[in-house]
């Protein structure tokens, strides 16, 4: 037998990076970035969260699961009030399996983790994002401190996940082209959290515009001389209403009533200007504070493809649109440090509800800009890779979440500035020798495919 080529396991690699993954392959992805986290997270008591993490909502929940198939007899803040179907089956459980309800929401919280990472495998499979892609999107998302971690410390925070999940399966639907599935998202989202009537309006308007939706029956409108069918688009909000009253109707009879409108959101802290300056400030790097990873991957993708904007996929803009109005509801809210229940020092939290539509946005990105453009796939690079999931992995690393800490929030912050800047400049850097490439110089490939170019035509 011939002796074995030293480049014969970076080709069999490159091939491995560039296939669409199998579901062998998406089930040990998943399962690797779980223990990952799992092994590098920080595990205590139930309760010990509660003066990590501030976690003060929990003590509502753990009222709603064990009032099960009953209610509280004390009155509960309405935005948690709202929640009480995702608690009762919790409390449901508990009840069946005759354990607690705090164990119960742990095993719950590591199922919806695996089945939130295998939905969003399920939609990149769809749209045939390479192994390389899946890596990357689903890393960005499992890796993420505030995504996954959280939960770990505090799992009665169960909605959130729920949510997450959601948004995964409205993706699928979406990306599938079925109604149904979209609409079933969308009554999951809103029995997890209020949140989706940031999503629900644009959804809307996808199912209103997109270009694969147009063949729908039923009433439409007529623009440009383009159908636009009308009864998704009002289906996708009628339900969303429809089960928000049910909901709403359900937990009037044991909540409180809200806070007003300038008091929840943030017209309050900007009325006050300029004594609320500082506030503000801080509430909006806390708000940046979890994205910084994937606008660093959202960025690098826009620029390349920053001449044929128009063309990427209808599913790039939905995705990025719904991902971008979880954000900007979650910069929206009332960024009081002291008396807000809103959001306070959760922007992170909150603001990485929208991260399973933007990775699919950058999968859906970068599979476009790979097939139709002459960018060179992320896949022709094993090394590259590495070095993308290699920070992806440094930027989980948290002073409160994770067993290796950071030792304060100011290096925490530094360290997620550091990879995101590391991550845009690999993809830049890679992606202009495409550039180069594609004038007539030379690709500067080694055998590991991420040596730098030595020579220039």
């Amino acid at each position: 037998m011939a002796p074995r080529s030293p480049a014969a396991p970076v080709a069999g690699a490159r091939r491995w990076l560039a296939a669409v993954p199998g579901w062998g392959a998406i089930v040990a992805i998943v399962a690797a970035l779980l223990a990952f986290v799992a092994l590098t997270n920080r595990w205590m008591g139930f309760f010990a969260g509660l003066r990590y993490a501030h976690g003060d909502d929990e003590y509502a929940y753990l009222k709603l699961a064990h009032a099960f198939p009953g209610f509280p007899d004390e009155r509960i803040a309405d935005q948690h009030a709202q929640r009480w179907a995702v608690h009762w089956v919790v409390g449901g459980l508990a009840d069946l399996t005759g354990g607690s309800a705090e164990d119960v929401y742990r095993v719950c919280a590591v199922a919806l983790a695996v089945a939130l990472l295998l939905v969003a495998a399920t939609v990149l499979r769809r749209i045939g994002a390479s192994t390389a892609t899946t890596l990357l999107a689903l890393a960005v998302v499992a890796l993420n401190p505030y995504a996954l971690r959280y939960y770990g410390l505090e799992p009665a925070y169960l909605a959130d996940l729920v949510f997450d999940l959601s948004m995964g399966l409205l993706l699928l639907g979406m990306a599938l082209r079925r109604l149904p599935l979209v609409l079933a998202a969308l009554l999951l989202a809103t029995i997890g959290r209020q949140t989706v009537f940031a999503v629900a309006p644009v959804v809307a308007l996808w199912l209103l515009i997109a270009p694969e939706w147009r063949e729908a029956r039923g009433p439409a409108l007529t623009v440009r001389g383009a159908r636009r069918p009308l009864l998704p688009a009002i289906a996708a909000l009628l339900v969303t209403v429809v089960t928000y009253y049910v909901i709403t109707r359900v937990a009037a009879g044991f909540s409180k009533p809200g806070v007003s409108f300038t008091r929840l959101t943030i017209l309050e802290a900007v009325g006050d200007l300029p004594g609320t300056a500082s506030d503000l400030a801080n509430h909006f790097a806390h708000t940046a504070n979890a994205l910084l990873e994937i606008a660093a991957l959202l960025a690098a993708t826009l620029w390349v493809a920053r001449r044929r904007l128009t063309q990427l996929p209808s599913l790039f803009w939905g995705s990025l649109a719904v991902g971008a109005a979880i954000v900007v509801l979650a910069a929206l809210l009332n960024p009081d440090p002291i008396y807000n229940d809103y959001s306070s020092t959760n922007e992170p939290r909150l603001v990485s509800l929208g991260l399973v539509p933007l990775a699919v946005a950058f999968a859906s990105g970068r599979g476009w800009l790979e097939r139709e453009t002459a960018a060179r796939p992320l896949a022709s690079s094993p090394a590259l890779v590495t070095a993308l999931l290699a920070l992806l992995a440094l930027s989980s690393l948290h002073h409160i979440y994770t067993s290796i800490s950071t030792g304060s929030k100011e290096a925490t912050l530094a360290l997620e500035l550091l990879t995101a800047v590391g991550l845009l400049a690999l993809l830049l850097r890679w992606d202009g020798r495409t550039t180069k490439a594609r004038r007539g110089g030379p690709s500067g490939m080694g055998a590991g495919g991420f040596e730098p170019p030595t020579s220039r035509v």
